[in-house]
């Protein structure tokens, strides 16, 4: 089996169960439908049938669910979380100096737009078949992103991220749909991938998956990004960044409505190193890659780049 085939395989192996959050979803819708008619009774007291009691806020056997602890609304020190199902309808702020460690299992389920802002340090410690998920409750509406601000720092292991639509800028365009790096010339946000999925992200402007907005960004091995949106960038945009893809990496399907299908780099740099494969990604100008005004350096003998839409690559 060749190396394409085995990222193509690790990717069907960290595939999210959207039947799991469809059901989630009527799950909650019960549970606030129950709540409005105990408000209304409020003032008359009734037996209740325990049995019917658990039968109606657990009605899926298979979903255990965690409360989510108050410690996640106020941080302090470095806070790790064990593996569960999380419902989080609430921004999560990791102060400068403070951590958040997600174990093994966790999955988080964002029932607002919401996110994670974090000016200290981010873990996502999934390992293979306990990914650490971060995805939405629904589907449309989707969870803001993963937000590095300033000297922040952020390494995911086996993470899948999905539906996530971004944050606002000052111009409230919505950037970096699943991760938004936002540093400037002395204090720069970092953040290290490995063996991680970025899938069905979207940004109104720039990085479907993750805009670097001088930040850097480590792409190590093994992960997918694929069907990511934006208008630059489908899966990555970069500015004034430093961005450093290593080996076994797979851009597939990501688009963008103007350039750069699956990177955009303006005037910053990307370094691409062996055995990445670039497929059936497009925009209107650099189907994968759009080089403006940056540095590129890559070898196009050691990448694959299969059917991109109108092109490969565009530099000026």
């Amino acid at each position: 089996m060749n190396q394409a085939n085995i990222i193509g395989d690790t990717c069907k192996d960290r595939r999210i169960d959207y039947n799991l959050i469809d059901r989630i979803n009527r799950q909650y819708e019960r549970k606030a439908k129950k709540e409005a008619l105990k408000a209304k009774l409020a003032k008359k007291t009734e037996t209740q049938n325990p049995e019917k009691e658990t039968k109606e806020q657990n009605p899926v056997p298979d979903i255990k669910y965690i409360k989510t602890p108050d410690e996640l609304r106020d941080i302090k020190g470095s806070y790790s979380l064990q593996k569960g199902i999380y419902v989080i309808d609430f921004e999560i702020h990791v102060p400068n100096g403070c951590g958040l460690i997600l174990e093994p299992g966790v999955e988080f389920y964002f029932i607002k737009y919401v996110g994670i802002t974090c000016e200290g340090r981010f873990e996502a410690k999934g390992k293979s078949g306990l990914e650490v998920l971060l995805t939405a409750k629904d589907k449309d509406k989707g969870w803001k992103n993963l937000y590095l601000n300033g000297g922040a720092e952020a390494i995911l292991d086996y993470a899948r991220f999905s539906y996530g639509k971004g944050r606002e800028n000052k111009d409230i365009w919505k950037e970096g749909g699943a991760v938004l790096l936002s540093g400037e010339d002395d204090l720069k946000p970092t953040i290290t991938i490995n063996n991680s999925c970025f899938e069905n992200n979207f940004a109104e402007s720039y990085g479907g998956a993750i805009y670097a907005f001088r930040g850097n960004v480590e792409i190590n091995e093994n992960n997918i990004f694929e069907n990511n949106s934006a208008i630059w960038g489908g899966a990555i945009s970069n500015y004034h960044g430093d961005i450093i893809i290593n080996e076994n990496n797979r851009f597939e399907k990501n688009s963008a409505s103007d350039k750069g299908g699956a990177i955009y780099n303006d005037h910053g740099d990307i370094s691409i190193k062996e055995n990445n494969i670039f497929e059936k990604n497009s925009s209107n100008l650099g189907g994968a890659i759009r080089n403006y005004n940056g540095t590129l350096d890559i070898d196009l003998s050691k990448n694959i780049f299969k059917n991109n839409r109108p092109d490969d690559i565009a530099e000026e």
